[in-house]
């Protein structure tokens, strides 16, 4: 005897129910990430001025491993800085590199200092650094990174402008000839971009969620006061998010974001894809050291919209009725995502990159599920050093 048919209006309230389910899910994401948006949009634009004078002593820090085929681009670009030399100073830490970092900086005529002993990785190497500075600002970048001139006038102006006791400045990716521009170095420009809208956005409201240490700055004598990075050093990165949360529990709302063009920092992207996951299992790891449940629960959000997506997507072909809830899901995250990115890419200078955005879409849904599994279950290898979440 056959199956009696599914009733109509059962299959109606099937619909019903998964499409309200989907909606929800997406309003709070959009929600979400129109809060970035807001905080974006209300982050004013900042220009340093010609004729403007500096006063305050900055110290450059480059902690460095390993770094002798690009520490030289680096240090051309800060030697050439238009700021005071009597204002500036510029160390290189070298972390126990293999190779010639030091050799190259010291040719150039840069103070170098070594780390000793059992001291290792980046946040010892900053420390080694603030201790041996002799400016009032401290200002981190790594040894793979470019600027133009007036990248620290800019971040000096900014500070004595705002009073910020730390500041967060733009980072992007540009285009070494050794990296095949294909969609790996255009996934890593777009998602990077949108990481930079988020970090703008959520200062401006006061919940920092982000900070990149190639373009970092705070007070010398904060430094001092909050025993750096004592309570924070559980990880080996962290060295900009973590001190910045640790700062803002101390002080809220003492960071602000440099929304400047001449602020922007140029780093390299990584070269293969087995690179790229260790870069962002690395990254991914701050995340223990939140001390945040807000920040976790974004993140959570976050990782569960990517699962739901994918679940609805392949269950779909089994069950027809949850094509509108994947619809809804993924065209959602497509259309909020794209208005950041596009904003961010035109600040970047960077909006012919949106004809990767659509491509990029599938893979960052991979991304965000791969990376948030790696995270909980795998080492990671930085500098050719192992570390263990």
């Amino acid at each position: 005897m056959p199956p009696p048919p599914f009733p109509f209006y059962q299959y109606l309230y099937s619909v019903k129910v998964f499409v309200i389910f989907a909606l929800v899910v997406v309003a709070i994401y959009m929600g979400l990430l129109q809060y970035y948006s807001w905080g974006w949009l209300f982050t004013p634009f900042f220009e340093s001025t010609k004729a403007y004078q500096p006063t305050t002593k900055v110290t450059v820090l480059v902690p460095a491993r390993n770094e002798a085929k690009n520490i030289a681009q680096l240090l051309t670009c800060l030697l050439a800085q238009n700021y005071p030399s009597e204002l500036l100073q510029v160390l290189v830490i070298d972390d126990h590199s293999e190779d010639d970092t030091a050799a190259v900086a010291i040719q150039m005529g840069v103070q170098v200092l070594s780390l000793n002993g059992t001291a290792a990785g980046k946040k010892a190497a900053i420390t080694h650094g603030v201790n041996h500075a002799t400016g009032d600002l401290i200002i981190t970048t790594d040894a793979d990174c470019q600027m133009g001139t007036n990248w620290v006038k800019t971040m000096v102006q900014y500070y004595e402008t705002h009073n910020h006791k730390v500041i967060t400045g733009p980072v992007s990716f540009h285009r070494p000839s050794t990296v095949d521009h294909g969609l790996l170095y255009h996934f890593q420009c777009l998602d990077l971009m949108g990481l930079m809208f988020i970090t703008t956005g959520s200062l401006r409201f006061k919940f920092p969620h982000m900070a990149n240490g190639a373009n970092f700055a705070f007070e010398k004598k904060l430094f001092l006061a909050l025993n750096g990075y004592s309570g924070i050093d559980s990880t080996p990165t962290g060295d900009d998010i973590l001190f910045l949360l640790k700062a803002h529990s101390h002080y809220p709302g003492c960071a602000g974001f440099i929304k400047a063009k001449e602020a922007i920092v140029t780093t390299a992207p990584a070269a293969t894809w087995p690179a790229f996951w260790q870069q962002r299992r690395r990254w991914v790891s701050k995340a223990a050291g939140f001390g945040d449940g807000r920040l976790t629960a974004i993140l959570v959000f976050y990782y569960l919209y990517a699962l739901l997506t994918v679940v609805f997507g392949v269950l779909m072909f089994v069950k027809p009725v949850l094509f509108l809830a994947f619809g809804l899901l993924f065209f959602g995250k497509l259309v909020s995502e794209f208005v950041i990115m596009a904003h961010s890419a035109a600040f970047f200078g960077r909006l012919s990159q949106l004809w990767w955005f659509a491509p990029a879409q599938l893979l960052h849904i991979y991304y965000v599920l791969r990376i948030g599994i790696e995270a909980q279950l795998k080492t990671y290898t930085w500098k050719n050093r192992p570390y263990k979440k």
